[in-house]
């Protein structure tokens, strides 16, 4: 019988993931105002300020992740760390636009090369325990959603600068404690194919292709958790550390939830959880306009949320999924291309979209492209499931005749 007990080395880099969440979110939910109210920078260079920190975190993962496979996901893992303290360094002594893009660039690079080396070491795991390490890799990264912005909401009192102080001493420790552990790390397939026939493998496989293509859907509404969601609340309340409730609900909440999907995730095709997710986030978003409160805000976004917590681990599952066992650097590094590319889609969209935050069709946009991303994820499956019965049936054809 298959043991489901997560081994110290995988709880050992769960810790990990939640330090640097917090720090992230010690500083997400007050940038987009920070960089509005203090900074007084135009809808367009706020949003090219995130979708630099989107595209440098969520698209140079392509890179990283595929010079994971062939070199070494450990050493990824440690710069990664390293170079999110310096970033958030430099923000405090970054006042003009290009140097904030350039201190921007350095926050999200940390995502290139921690993000996909720590999944790979995630996915490298036997199928049980993998689903149940990204339930708990979700629960990590919920619980940094609720610690940040609690800690940054603190920090912001002081001044805008000590959240990014703050976060960047802790990164910079927190690097020191990943390298002592080194050597704890689990081991992961290393690719030793050629780089061609690496790419060829990973870009043969089409419904891995379809799947990342549609998930552009889900990260242009994600990516409203971090400017539509916290501009919503600031143009209703006026008030800066009640933006970060929005957060904090979506953490909480988002943790709850996982302790009552984690058998389902463990049991279900991670497809079907991710098609009823967003269904559910696209039309969480819809209901935002129908009541002008902060507090009907809070709760559409646990509505939100619980698609959220849907989509997010059973799209990493589907990920290692697809990679068959094979190195899953490179598959990752897709997936957070993906990322990239819907949530920079998402950003800009929100910013400006952000300007008619009073009127109700807005928010519908997003109620559509959750329809539409359901119905192809639902395509996807069906074909799938199809796939893989006749796959079962000449199997036990071949049986047959060969007794």
């Amino acid at each position: 019988m298959t043991t489901l007990k997560i081994p110290v080395s995988i709880k050992i880099l769960l810790t990990a993931v939640l330090f640097m969440n917090t720090g992230s979110f010690m500083i997400m939910p007050f940038l987009a105002i920070y960089l509005s109210e203090n900074l007084h920078f135009s809808s367009l260079e706020i949003g090219t300020v995130l979708t630099t920190i989107l595209i440098s975190q969520r698209g140079l993962p392509l890179i990283t992740g595929f010079i994971g496979d062939h070199g070494s996901h450990t050493v990824h893992i440690v710069l990664g760390v390293i170079i999110r303290g310096l970033g958030f360094c430099l923000f405090i002594v970054a006042k003009k636009f290009e140097f904030v893009v350039f201190s921007a660039f350095f926050i999200g690079l940390v995502g290139a090369l921690f993000d996909p080396s720590v999944t790979a070491f995630f996915a490298s795991q036997e199928e049980n325990v993998r689903k149940k390490t990204f339930t708990y890799f979700n629960q990590v990264l919920n619980t940094g959603v609720i610690i940040g912005p609690l800690i940054g909401a603190s920090l912001v009192k002081l001044g805008p600068i000590y959240p990014f102080s703050i976060a960047g001493i802790s990164m910079l420790v927190l690097a020191c404690a990943v390298y002592m552990y080194r050597n704890q790390y689990p081991a992961t397939i290393k690719d030793n194919k050629k780089i061609l026939d690496s790419v060829k493998y990973t870009f043969s496989n089409k419904h891995f292709l379809a799947f990342i293509s549609v998930m552009i859907l889900f990260w242009i509404m994600f990516a409203q958790l971090n400017i539509s969601f916290p501009l919503k609340a600031y143009a209703l309340t006026k008030n800066k550390e009640l933006v970060s409730s929005i957060f904090i609900a979506n953490g909480i909440t988002g943790l709850l939830f996982m302790f009552f999907l984690r058998g389902l995730f463990i049991k279900l095709n991670p497809i079907i959880m991710v098609k009823i997710g967003v269904l559910i986030m696209g039309f969480a978003i819809a209901m935002i306009p129908i009541i002008p409160s902060i507090y009907w805000v809070l709760c559409c976004v646990c509505l939100y949320t619980l698609g959220e917590t849907m989509v997010l681990p059973a799209g990493e599952m589907a990920v290692a999924q697809f990679s068959t066992n094979k190195p899953a650097g490179l598959f990752f590094g897709m997936f957070q291309t993906s990322w990239a590319l819907g949530g920079s889609i998402g950003n800009y969209f929100g910013a400006w979209l952000s300007k008619f935050h009073y009127a109700v069709w807005p928010w519908l946009i997003y109620f559509v492209i959750g329809v539409i991303a359901f119905v192809i994820f639902h395509s996807i499956q069906k074909k799938m499931e199809a796939e893989n019965e006749t796959l079962q049936i000449q199997s036990h054809q071949k049986l047959w005749e060969n007794q």
